[in-house]
């Protein structure tokens, strides 16, 4: 009886002595457990909000994107971007499904964003009557026009009209026994001369020059989504491409006119997905 009860308070002293980590949000206290107010927090957790609507307060096009920034309700101001489209200030958009972006700089806008919503879908849920006529009005007198080319002063062909393509950080998969352009550049000294296999999206391509046709790569495999690196190939791709390359790493590659590239992928084989 007596040895019973005396296990059963050592097990509770035991028990208070335990360090408890609390609730995110919620102060404990280690000495007395868990904190009032972690005892009494919610049992369903928050949703994440994937829906933000606001009244446009300033808009620009960059290529295939829109860019808008919006007051919600709230009075929350964000920025936010996707597919090309017709919109004015003071019309009402509902950007569905954004995911965050920090410090990121369009180069076409010359502009760096703190932070910035890229979403699938951005769409007017309410045009100002003054905005659709002024749509309208500039749709009738500008039909859409075929891209066309002009020549490279190095030779080749690029696109005469500046392309912007947004590569968020963990939108792209790691290839099967492949590895990422952040851990390529990270470790370029070690893999120096090594044929790797990288899988990106082609930010810009540039054909027929030297012989060679170049592509631009990024996975956002790093915090700012800016990680790049080049390759050469005898491929043909396209700007927004998604491939698989596979070539030797080469460092302090120097081709002459200006074209030196600290780390490049050289004669790679291309895989289209």
């Amino acid at each position: 009886m007596h040895s019973s009860f005396l296990i059963a308070v050592i097990s509770v002293a035991l028990l208070c002595s335990i360090k408890v980590e609390a609730f995110p949000g919620y102060k404990a206290d280690s000495s007395k457990g868990l904190s009032k107010a972690s005892k009494e927090r919610p049992k369903k957790e928050l949703k994440i909000k994937t829906t933000q609507t606001g009244t446009v307060l300033e808009t620009m096009d960059a290529d295939r994107y829109t860019y808008v920034y919006i007051e919600q309700k709230d009075g929350v101001k964000i920025w936010a971007a996707g597919e090309r489209m017709q919109v004015g200030v003071g019309d009402t958009v509902e950007v569905l499904n954004g995911q965050t972006m920090g410090k990121f700089t369009s180069k076409l806008l010359k502009r760096t964003f703190d932070e910035i919503y890229f979403a699938p879908v951005v769409r007017v849920i309410n045009q100002l009557p003054e905005n659709k006529a002024k749509f309208e009005a500039l749709n009738k007198a500008n039909p859409p026009k075929t891209e066309t080319t002009k020549a490279n002063p190095h030779g080749g062909q690029v696109n005469e009209k500046a392309v912007e393509v947004v590569v968020l950080p963990g939108s792209v998969k790691k290839v099967e026994g492949g590895i990422t352009i952040q851990e390529c550049l990270a470790k370029q000294t070690k893999l120096a001369n090594k044929t790797l296999k990288i899988r990106g999206k082609v930010v810009k391509s540039t054909a027929n020059i030297m012989g060679k046709n170049w592509l631009h790569l990024k996975d956002g495999s790093d915090k700012t989504g800016e990680a790049e690196l080049v390759v050469t190939t005898a491929a043909t791709t396209k700007v927004g491409d998604t491939v698989v390359v596979s070539g030797k790493l080469s460092l302090n590659k120097d081709f002459g006119s200006g074209y030196f590239y600290k780390v490049i992928m050289e004669d790679a084989a291309v895989t289209k997905e």
